[in-house]
């Protein structure tokens, strides 16, 4: 019964919801170790900076990756060269960083441990790519294996490095000794599942695949870095660390959905009805677990910022329960569907939309709202993304949002979450 159950979604889906548990684990650590809130709030611009460089090129690489593989009996090259592209980012990335802006261009040397933070970013790409490799060869346990180890050790290490060591540094040093050991395990992947041959025609098609969903990951990935510049910019470190504990739950809305969607990507070669049909019954599935949790989050939100941090982070709690209305957008999937047809330029045209919206909203309920505002703003945003995304579907593919949303539960959920956030804050 339990092995039925076990999947490519599934698989992916505990991946990423071990990584954002160890996450929100070090916070945890964090604020209940002797560090300062301002300490805090200098790891999470160190977090944010990597996140920053890293997020837009390393996802849209991945997603025209899954694409475009064609899983065979026959040992091909393009899993290495898939790791060539990565890597040569990283590279990239890392001189920009290291001889360009941080001497050159900007005083972003002034900013405690960038240097260290530089070879941290340099190993993340290379080491984030080691569970699509094991998805697209349906290696479905090895996942689950090399997500407990991989980050039971992460926590482990940067837990030292807090209470013992009471330093930032040894934290990134944490962080380092983790990406070598991922680097190591990819690429003995590698040389395990591909041939070792480069070659140019597929590098030249996933650029050209992918470079649309880079401008995309500029554009509509980078809501929470927009959000993050202005709370930066507009307010203190002790705010910005506030802020950034407030959407420590929003990446939770955005695991189960990304696996399902990343990991039905490469299954639209197939019969797309069938996806299709997944694809509303996987989504429902999420949609019957996160809808209640979040309902219950939103009530209890205020006590847990409040016992689980400290009593420092309760205006935290707010931004948490805005971010938690994330959810009504994030669990219907026409990017998946459009993924799944190769037409990363519409992708690009939504997240342009997308924006926008977010700027202009963020940059204007900032002034009224203040931080609060600005997380209203990111809800507007990617509401209005995915209505054009849904609108687009329909018309290009001739797929109506029915076949692959469950209108009436999604609908009835969203209505109800909606009026308990309402309420709560009508009697506060």
């Amino acid at each position: 019964m339990l092995k039925n159950r076990i999947s490519k979604v599934s698989a992916l889906q505990f991946f990423q919801l071990l990584r954002y548990s160890s996450l929100v684990l070090v916070s945890i650590l964090l604020a209940k170790s002797s560090f300062t809130q301002i300490n805090i709030g200098e790891y999470e611009t160190l977090l944010f900076i990597a996140g920053g460089v890293s997020f837009f090129w390393l996802n849209s690489i991945i997603k025209s990756f899954l694409s475009s593989f064609n899983n065979t009996s026959k040992k091909s090259s393009d899993i290495f060269n898939f790791f060539i592209l990565i890597l040569g980012f990283g590279i990239l990335i890392f001189f920009i960083l290291k001889f360009l802006i941080i001497t050159e261009v900007t005083n972003l040397h002034l900013v405690k441990y960038i240097n260290l933070l530089v070879y941290y970013i340099l190993l993340l790409g290379t080491s984030s790519i080691a569970e699509y490799i094991l998805l697209v060869k349906n290696r479905i346990k090895t996942i689950f294996i090399y997500a407990i180890i991989s980050f039971s050790l992460q926590v482990l290490l940067i837990a030292i490095s807090i209470y013992f060591f009471n330093s930032i540094t040894y934290i990134l040093f944490s962080l380092i000794a983790i990406g070598i050991l991922r680097n190591i395990y990819a690429f003995y992947l590698v040389s395990i599942y591909s041939e070792m041959k480069l070659s140019i025609p597929f590098i030249k098609t996933n650029l050209k695949l992918s470079y649309p969903l880079m401008l995309s990951f500029i554009l509509s990935g980078s809501a929470q870095y927009i959000d993050g510049i202005i709370v930066k910019y507009k307010f203190n470190d002790s705010t910005f660390a506030i802020f950034r504990y407030g959407t420590k739950e929003f990446p939770l809305l955005i695991i189960l959905s990304d696996a399902l969607s990343n990991a039905l990507i490469n299954e639209f070669k197939g019969n797309v009805k069938n996806t299709l049909a997944k694809l509303k019954q996987k989504s429902l599935n999420i949609t019957n677990f996160l809808f209640p949790i979040s309902i219950v989050l939103l009530l209890t939100s205020n006590y847990i910022f409040q016992y689980v941090f400290n009593k420092q982070f309760v205006g935290s709690a707010v931004i948490f329960d805005i971010y938690l209305l994330l959810i009504i957008s994030r669990l219907v999937f026409p990017q998946t569907v459009v993924l799944g047809m190769k037409n990363t330029k519409l992708i690009f045209i939504a997240s342009l939309i997308e924006f926008i919206i977010n700027v202009s909203l963020s940059l204007l309920l900032v002034q009224y709202y203040g931080i609060e505002g600005v997380a209203i703003a990111t809800v507007i945003a990617f509401f209005s993304e995915k209505l054009f995304l849904i609108y687009k579907t329909k018309q290009l593919y001739k797929i109506p949002a029915n076949e692959y949303i469950n209108i009436n539960r999604i609908s009835l959920f969203s209505l109800l979450l909606i009026t308990i956030f309402i309420l709560k804050y009508l009697f506060i």
